[in-house]
């Protein structure tokens, strides 16, 4: 398209390069009266080159500062819905793939770029400012890459995005006076990597959010100069590694993650700390290092001492919030060969004793080379008892019980790095369920009771009950933790003297393997009239003496 201005919404429903003559002056400008600038519906579309602004962003609706705290607030649909949050600039929607967003200015809009459902797209090269949000990224969008954009003066909401979305990758951006939400947040959201990427300059909101997330690598990434929360911001977020970060200057904390929003098993490792009001602050239960020799995180304000000469100080290093601790510290800042990332997974996911396990560990990677070993050990021993250039491995353990197994890998510049996970081979039924409550009644009393259950399950598992009534009616409850207890209301009818069982329930872990059958037997004892009238018949002549006696 030739330079100049397009005072237009543009539609692409077919593949095209849709390229400007000269991205300073060649603009699509929308003034706010669609719901986007440029809306692509189709796939292998290419746009480049241009200016788009809608004039929805800040400068029209003076929103000022606020911070978006949780990934279910969803904003995002709201601007598709037309309301004050404004205009899209680029919107993917309905599942647009294989598209380049490469080389444009991006200025003045509600959300920058917005994908919903679309995957296999790059968003390269791009300068975004002023917009209320920069990319957003949800509901599925899968294999996406961003990277080499320049992200300045967001006024809103979180700079990048990624809500319900995985397998996507933040590389080499740079981000600069991000107001509100912070620079990148991840909500719901699995398997990305967050690398490269540059955070200077940051007056609100965190410089990575890590929200109800698992197995995302944040890698090499520089965050500086954070006047509010945190550099790192863990919340419910778990199996996440987060190496070879440099944390400085971060007015509150460098890496941060409560109790409340329980963030556990993360890796978190030759990570360097400089001038951060708090380094770190952790209530959860993580690893901060990689073991001896690999070493744990640098820490400028670490005070022990390296007697022997190693590089790893003699001393462990605290963390503020909780029990955890940097086992073998850095006695200098680390540098920028990056480790390699193990990972790995088995199938059958629970296996039982002699059955092979296959182990899979090409999701491992190493991101400035290759992996060329995979080791493996078997019985926790510190001897690995396996080596490949594959990344497979088959296993039998002969017995019932939980093993841990680690796979060490290393890469093409002899770096190695290991993971330790733990097998559970063999599965428990749980116990039999108690059952508490009254047990003995009068005759042809009845009423609404009381009773408590709960199951214990070896493992520690939860469980679910099944409760079978004794008019043949049955129901499934919720999952409960183990032991937990949990109360039902159970109504008695009035009843003859007997023994009745009310009804019989059993426990369910969520591997399916169910206990025997607890019962609720109750019992409707003889009362003193009615054992002396059971006497009387039993024994007819006695009644009659009796009656000549009175």
């Amino acid at each position: 398209m030739y330079k100049g201005t397009y005072k237009e919404a543009v539609d692409v429903d077919k593949s095209i390069n849709l390229i400007g003559e000269d991205r300073d002056i060649t603009n699509i400008k929308n003034y706010c009266e669609d719901y986007y600038a440029v809306d692509i519906s189709a796939d292998f579309v290419n746009i480049s080159g241009f200016t788009i602004i809608t004039n929805c962003g800040s400068e029209r609706y003076n929103i000022g500062l606020i911070s978006i705290g949780s990934c279910n607030n969803n904003v995002s649909n709201n601007i598709l819905k037309g309301d004050y949050w404004g205009t899209n600039g680029i919107e993917l929607s309905g599942s647009s793939n294989n598209n380049t967003i490469i080389g444009n200015i991006i200025f003045d809009n509600g959300w920058g770029i917005y994908l919903s459902s679309s995957s296999n797209n790059i968003i390269k090269n791009n300068n975004l400012s002023h917009n209320l949000c920069d990319i957003i990224l949800e509901e599925n969008c899968m294999n996406n890459t961003i990277t080499g954009n320049t992200l300045l003066d967001t006024n809103w909401c979180i700079s990048i995005g990624i809500q319900s979305s995985s397998n996507n990758i933040i590389i080499d951006n740079t981000f600069s006076n991000i107001w509100g939400g912070g620079c990148i947040e991840l909500c719901s959201s699995n398997k990305n990597v967050v690398m490269n990427n540059t955070m200077i300059s940051v007056p609100s909101g965190h410089g990575i959010a890590i929200r109800n997330s698992k197995e995302n690598i944040i890698i090499g990434n520089t965050i500086k100069n954070l006047e509010w929360v945190s550099g790192i911001y863990l919340g419910s977020a778990t199996d996440n590694t987060i190496t070879s970060n440099n944390l400085i200057c971060c007015n509150t904390t460098g890496i941060r993650s409560y109790k409340k929003y329980a963030s556990n098993d993360n890796t978190i490792h030759h990570n360097n700390f400089f001038n951060n009001t708090q380094n770190a602050y952790d209530e959860c239960n993580n690893e901060w290092d990689n073991g001896y020799p690999s070493g744990g995180n640098y820490w400028d304000d670490y005070t022990g001492e390296d007697n022997d000469g190693d590089g790893i100080g003699d001393t462990p290093y605290n963390i503020s919030g909780g029990d955890n601790q940097d086992k073998y510290p850095l006695m200098e800042s680390w540098g920028d060969n990056l480790f390699p990332i193990p990972k790995f997974s088995w199938t059958p996911s629970h296996p039982d004793s002699e059955e092979p396990i296959f182990f899979e560990a090409s999701q491992s990677n190493d991101y400035d080379g290759n992996i060329i070993f995979y080791e493996w050990d078997w019985n926790n021993d510190g001897v690995f008892d396996e080596n490949h250039t594959s990344p497979t491995a088959t296993h039998t353990f002969e017995e019932v019980g939980y093993y841990p197994v680690t796979l060490r890998v290393t890469d093409n510049d002899n770096l190695t790095d290991s993971k330790t996970k733990t097998v559970r081979v063999g599965n428990q039924p749980p116990e039999t369920p108690l059952i508490e409550g009254p047990r003995r009644f009068k005759e042809g009393e009845g009423g609404v009771y009381p009773y408590t259950i709960n199951s214990t399950d070896p493992e520690g598992d939860d469980v679910c009950y099944l409760i079978n009534w004794s008019d043949g009616t049955q129901e499934w409850t919720g999952f409960y933790e183990s032991g937990e207890e949990f109360t039902i209301n159970v109504t008695i009818p009035p009843l003859d003297k007997g023994t009745y069982v009310i009804f019989k329930v059993k426990a369910k872990d969520i591997y399916d393997a169910e206990s025997d059958w607890g019962y609720l037997e109750i019992e409707i004892p003889r009362t003193r009239a009615t054992s002396y009238l059971w006497f009387l018949e039993r024994f007819p002549m006695l009644e009659r003496l009796l009656n000549i006696i009175f």
